[in-house]
């Protein structure tokens, strides 16, 4: 994120995270159309060992996948580039534009190519405009290229429901609260009156078991949801059935909570009713994550 955000000087659109995963929406900041979904591939648990370790070789060597990038100044974000310390495995070269009619002068197109995470970075410097010129045949020499299809606003659009981006819009408001601790627990209380009966009672019961069994935690809302944080740091929270279409609600315990039971343990517990075996349980956890 340091190099698209502090590097290229793109903005962040979200910064999404749950448990050990985390997704980092970034994008130039005058095209809110573009954006880019940073996360790291070789974690995705759907992957095996040796697809890992074949996924992290081709990171070293940056031919993980790319992206083009265009620029107005090349030697300009050559030098920020530069300076930043981002290691650049090749200066900017000129090469011949393979096929493309620059009016009204045709001069080569520079490119700048590479970043300590795989990203190749092109850059036009024509004063003039471009167009594609159709040919029969390739030059001599000349490999063909592919055709590639931009893709639409409908697909980006697709990439979160309107669940999720709902909840990233609460985590942008959460950030920008003044901190106020009342204003929290009034937030943490209202998201709990807007739940249905059966997800409000659950809350309700827990807010209070929470409150007796550990009142150092503080209320307040975590991606619009009632969370309880100690100094600041989520500790636990509660992920009402509706608030992502679920069978049952959900009591999750973020890595802060001392709730540790060996080399495994569950951090998170689906509830769909509350008896008083359960909420004894719950109030030895909570009592437990605080510890």
């Amino acid at each position: 994120m340091t190099f698209y955000r502090d590097t290229l000087g793109f903005e962040v659109r979200n910064d999404v995270g749950s448990g050990t995963m985390r997704w980092i929406t970034v994008g130039p900041a005058n095209q809110p159309d573009t954006s880019i979904l940073l996360a790291p591939p070789a974690t995705d648990p759907g992957i095996t060992d040796d697809e890992r370790r074949t996924i992290l070789k081709m990171m070293a060597k940056g031919t993980y996948g790319w992206i083009l990038l265009g620029t107005k100044d090349l030697n300009a974000t050559f030098e920020r580039v530069d300076r930043s310390g981002t290691e650049v495995v090749q200066k900017p070269t000129k090469q011949p534009l393979m096929g493309s009619v620059t009016a009204p002068s045709a001069t080569p197109r520079e490119t700048l190519s590479g970043s300590r995470s795989g990203t190749k970075v092109y850059a036009k410097r024509s004063p003039g405009r471009h167009l594609a010129a159709p040919r029969s045949r390739p030059f001599k020499g000349e490999v063909p290229m592919p055709a590639t299809k931009k893709p639409t606003r409908r697909a980006a659009s697709n990439v979160f429901t309107a669940e999720e981006k709902a909840a990233m819009k609460e985590l942008i408001k959460e950030r920008k609260a003044s901190g106020n601790k009342a204003a929290a627990e009034a937030d943490c209380l209202a998201k709990i009156a807007e739940m249905p009966p059966s997800d409000r009672r659950i809350a309700q019961r827990l807010h209070k078991l929470i409150a007796s069994n550990a009142p150092q935690l503080a209320p307040r809302t975590w991606y619009g949801m009632p969370a309880y944080a100690k100094d600041g740091t989520v500790v636990c929270f509660f992920q009402s059935a509706a608030k992502f279409k679920a069978r049952y609600a959900t009591l999750g315990f973020t890595d802060k909570a001392n709730i540790d039971d060996g080399e495994m343990w569950p951090t998170s517990y689906g509830i769909k009713t509350l008896t008083v075996a359960h909420e004894a349980k719950i109030a030895k956890l909570v009592k437990k994550a605080v510890s």
